[in-house]
């Protein structure tokens, strides 16, 4: 099968792309000029050079293509004022360009469980519940989805949602490995709320059952279509540190827990040093905004019942990824 991605050089997009490539498929790349195509020279993909915001210039790369898996988003800019407007252009001109194809692939849109905010107190988020976003990321992709939704009658696209993401090459949880190998580990004073995580490789793997088999998306029924996918374990964040503590080789850390007020003064900070940087930050306040809101616990049965998907325990994703950190000198 021919597949293209987007956002193929990101975290996410490099374990697709292999695992897509190992599954025997042929995959091309979008991506920019200057994006790094260093991981996945290797693998024998093709490269296309376009816009994701551009319509144009992504119908020739679609060309043939059985399928479509949307990866690329700006994530960690929240506070630019065309923020929600990029997210959502994207995927409007990702879903013009799948739609013009003579035969339009299938079109797997990859959002987030920001997308539909926390869960409420005492069970996880499933698929079918009310969408209550509490971040502008959140928003962007919940209107992202409903754009997607909108095409329903000219494609046949299925939404991924998953929470946060661990693994290989994600320099976005190396802070938290660390602090948890010191022996302290920060959290929010509301810390006792579980999170939902999903190994990056059993993230990727599941792609291609999702094009296969998935469930497509209707434009009246917000739930259909749509899968979240994550681990069966459900940490709270002094477990999550505990957890991080025995993958990096030592003992569970002392949980320093921050009050609310404090979050936000170190999310000002990190979002002032953003916005006079312009680059993306880790912490800022929409992030905070996300951590201090609720529990971030979703369920995976639609995919478990419907996909025949299973992903690997917490404990073997947080040792191979510390493993590899220690590989990279990180750690």
């Amino acid at each position: 099968m021919r597949i293209v991605v987007t956002g193929a050089s990101g975290f996410v997009g490099g374990h697709v792309v292999k695992a897509l490539v190992e599954a025997g498929h042929e995959v091309t790349c979008i991506v920019r000029e200057m994006s790094n195509r260093k991981r996945l020279q290797p693998l024998g993909v093709g490269f296309e050079i376009a816009d994701v915001t551009d319509a144009e210039s992504l119908r020739p790369a679609f060309a043939g293509a059985e399928a479509v898996i949307h990866l690329a988003a700006l994530l960690k800019v929240p506070w630019r004022a065309t923020f929600i407007d990029d997210n959502v252009a994207g995927a409007a001109a990702v879903c013009d360009a799948v739609a013009a194809q003579p035969t339009p692939p299938v079109l797997i849109y990859c959002s987030s469980i920001a997308a539909t905010g926390p869960a409420g107190q005492g069970r996880a988020r499933v698929e079918t519940d009310e969408p209550a976003p509490v971040s502008r990321y959140g928003r962007a992709k919940m209107l992202s989805e409903a754009r997607v939704r909108s095409y329903a009658d000219r494609l046949a696209a299925t939404i991924v949602r998953p929470p946060m993401v661990m693994g290989e090459h994600d320099w976005a949880s190396l802070p938290l490995y660390r602090m948890a190998q010191r022996g302290l580990f920060v959290a929010p004073r509301v810390s006792a709320r579980k999170l939902s995580i999903v190994d990056v490789q059993d993230l990727a793997a599941v792609m291609a059952a999702v094009v296969e088999r998935g469930q497509r998306v209707v434009s009246d029924e917000p739930s259909r279509g749509a899968y979240f996918l994550c681990s069966d374990e459900h940490p709270t964040f002094p477990e999550l540190g505990a957890m991080l503590g025995a993958a990096t080789g030592g003992n569970a850390p002392f949980v320093l827990r921050i009050p609310g007020p404090l979050t936000q003064v170190a999310a000002a900070m990190g979002e002032l040093i953003g916005r006079v940087t312009d680059k993306p930050t880790v912490l800022n306040l929409d992030k905070a905004a996300e951590g201090l809101a609720g529990h971030w616990w979703c369920s995976s049965q639609r995919a478990v019942d419907g996909l025949g998907w299973h992903p690997r325990p917490l404990a073997d994703t947080l040792g191979r990824t510390a493993a590899w950190y220690r590989d990279q000198q990180w750690l």
